[in-house]
């Protein structure tokens, strides 16, 4: 949990092993070490920045931290932060006071932990609400569709200021975030989804209310018997016909082909019981 003595005793035979066992980089290889080498090695590693030579010196106990993570730049660019999380809130005070120096005597660097909230301090209740006014969630999509594809579809509401992707299960969910609310007062009404490419999405405003996200899960029947590799978009004019509000054709979680058959959502139980009166073919089926 804590930093080691600048003179470290001499390991037992198993943490000798242990330690020339380990010592090879997942990114390089390094040529084989003598067990003197090795406790040298070993001296080294565990120095603080103390002076050696100082017999004031004592080792910094620095507390564990539970995960680290560093930023993933693009090629070329420098790291230029690493988050740390604590399981316990007094280790991370401690980190917050202990300096980390880089580089050397001549020109030494040194940096401190701040807490994240500081950093990026969390955003008042309005903007947070400002933000949901403004974002469309869309689910149901393709796990090889790319964002800018996304982008494309979905610009022709209003002004695109961020979209991020996140994969949930056998599909991915979109988050995006408008200018204005403007462009989006339809997917509050009479909008419950949108085509992409080959396929139709769930399209929900983030600040649609949660007895509302429910009402349109609520009257819902399963379209089956579909030809193989029938796609949502294929059945589009039918779906239309019946006043159906979303398509959903599953995926296959083996193969991920699609299923032959689909899960057609309504407005209300009315509409949904006058479509399952109703006859359809397609391709013969």
């Amino acid at each position: 949990t804590y930093g080691t003595s600048s003179k470290p005793s001499k390991p037992s035979s198993s943490e000798s092993t242990s330690t020339s066992s380990s010592g090879t980089s997942p990114h390089t290889a390094e040529t084989p070490h003598s067990a003197d080498q090795n406790k040298e090695i070993l001296r080294d590693d565990q120095r603080t920045n103390q002076n050696d030579d100082d017999p004031k010196s004592e080792p910094i106990p620095i507390p564990i931290c539970d995960r680290y993570e560093i930023a993933t730049p693009a090629a070329s660019i420098l790291v230029e932060y690493l988050v740390a999380t604590f399981t316990c809130l007094d280790d991370m005070h401690t980190a917050l006071q202990i300096p980390i120096v880089f580089g050397n005597e001549e020109s030494p660097n040194s940096v401190i932990f701040q807490r994240l909230e500081d950093i990026k301090p969390p955003l008042s209740e309005d903007t947070q609400n400002d933000i949901k006014r403004r974002t469309l969630q869309v689910i149901d999509i393709l796990l090889n569709l790319k964002a800018a594809s996304v982008h494309a579809r979905f610009k022709r509401y209003d002004e695109i200021t961020c979209l991020t992707m996140r994969t949930r299960g056998l599909f991915q969910h979109a988050y995006i975030e408008y200018s204005s609310p403007d462009g989006l007062a339809h997917f509050y009404t009479t909008s419950w989804s949108d085509t992409l490419g080959h396929d139709i999405v769930r399209v929900l405003p983030l600040a649609l209310p949660q007895e509302k996200r429910e009402k349109r899960q609520l009257y819902c029947f399963k379209l089956a018997g579909l030809p193989p590799n029938t796609q949502s978009v294929d059945i589009v004019k039918y779906i239309a016909s019946i006043s159906g509000k979303t398509c959903f054709i599953p995926r296959n979680p083996s193969n991920y082909k699609l299923l032959n058959y689909a899960y057609i959502n309504f407005e209300s139980e009315e509409i949904q019981a006058n479509a399952a009166l109703t006859e359809h073919s397609y391709k013969g089926h």
